[in-house]
């Protein structure tokens, strides 16, 4: 394989922030106010709650979709990724983060209850697990933003009048090691609600440095990081490659290309929603999309639909419904989706059902005349 090095040139990306705090640090609404300075007053947010609604006692001051898991299986989180995607979440706020790993069904639970032995036990069964959920949150065409919990202490400090008094700190946030060289920026939040920033590759950007303490960040912060991020070479999304897959007139050139340029980015493992609503992964979806071009290059009727027509007559309830049945059929011809054999052979099929409804619907009901 030769290598060829090209010109570095800034792309512009989406943020990822990772914030810690104990409980009462301000973590929550934090992330709802940075999100919102991130995608503007139209832009959507949405929020993995985990922590039992908490979170939508914020929504009188800001905005947001919400949904709410009492189980924390990292393949839950990634699979949430892809349906936020095709809703067109602008921010994904994960509130909180510790879930997935220590809470039911988490990453730690996953572990213990792994049959698999040998000096890591249950870790070399679990961790890709573990990474395929970090690479559909660092791979998300929006901003993410995760909370962490912090394990917390007492120490002897002092009091406002300079009396040694028990004060509560936090030690280090209730998550696997090292987990903040996964994001953009790492800050954490104290019981005064000031944020200091520990990580920051915003070099340029003083009010984002390492070591900045900002009290009671918002809006503001989250515009700045927004602004920052928006400059530089566009790139491709997971979410237009699923387009170019899903596109009609997708020859199996054109599929290729695109699972060669989604591998070299190492997104084609990434879980996207396919055209059904089922999450699925960028490099299943082309496989499935394969046969529909092959098909379409053999001037072949589309498997795909000829399989949706087919159930959608035999489970047709009433004749209503087969009509409307019927008109699908009608546009999947015009669209070149339906040709001969499959179209003589469905539309034999819709006849029979046709003909099986309207007798079912001229039987007089038991009992009717009496």
């Amino acid at each position: 394989m030769k290598f060829v090095f090209e010109d570095a040139t800034p792309e512009a990306g989406k943020a990822r922030l990772v914030i810690d705090g104990l409980s009462g640090s301000g973590k929550t609404l934090t992330s709802l106010r940075i999100a919102r300075g991130l995608v503007g007053p139209d832009g959507t947010i949405g929020v993995v709650d985990t922590e039992h609604g908490k979170a939508s006692t914020y929504s009188r001051l800001v905005p947001f979709k919400t949904i709410k898991l009492h189980h924390y299986a990292p393949e839950d989180l990634t699979a949430a990724t892809a349906d936020a995607a095709s809703q067109g979440i602008d921010c994904l706020v994960v509130d909180t983060g510790t879930a997935f790993w220590s809470g039911r069904g988490g990453m730690l639970e996953k572990v213990s209850s792994s049959k698999k032995s040998g000096p890591f036990g249950g870790w070399d069964a679990v961790r890709p697990i573990e990474q395929e959920m970090f690479d559909a949150l660092l791979s998300y065409p929006g901003h993410v933003i995760m909370t962490l919990r912090v394990k917390a202490e007492w120490a002897i400090g002092e009091d406002e009048k300079g009396r040694p008094a028990p004060i509560k700190i936090g030690t280090k946030p209730d998550q696997r090691d090292q987990i903040e060289y996964e994001f953009d920026i790492a800050a954490s939040m104290d019981l005064t609600h000031t944020m200091t920033i520990t990580k920051s590759r915003l070099f340029d950007v003083p009010d984002a440095a390492v070591g900045m303490q900002i009290p009671l960040p918002g809006e503001e912060f989250g515009e700045l990081v927004g602004a920052w991020f928006a400059k530089g070479v566009p790139q491709q999304t997971i979410l237009d490659y699923r387009a170019r897959v899903l596109a009609d007139d997708a020859t199996i050139d054109h599929l290729m290309t695109v699972k060669t340029e989604a591998e070299q980015r190492n997104m084609h493992n990434l879980p996207v929603v396919d055209a059904y609503g089922s999450t699925v992964s960028l490099v299943d979806l082309i496989r499935a999309q394969w046969k529909e071009a092959a098909a379409r290059q053999r001037g072949q009727s589309s498997p795909s639909v000829v399989a949706d027509v087919q159930q959608a007559i035999t489970q047709a309830p009433a004749v209503a419904a087969l009509q409307i049945v019927g008109e699908n059929m009608i546009a999947a011809i015009e669209a070149g989706k339906l040709r001969d054999p499959e179209k003589t052979s469905l539309s034999g099929l819709y006849e029979q059902r046709m003909a099986e409804l309207q007798q079912a619907e001229m039987q007089p009901s038991v009992g009717a005349d009496r």
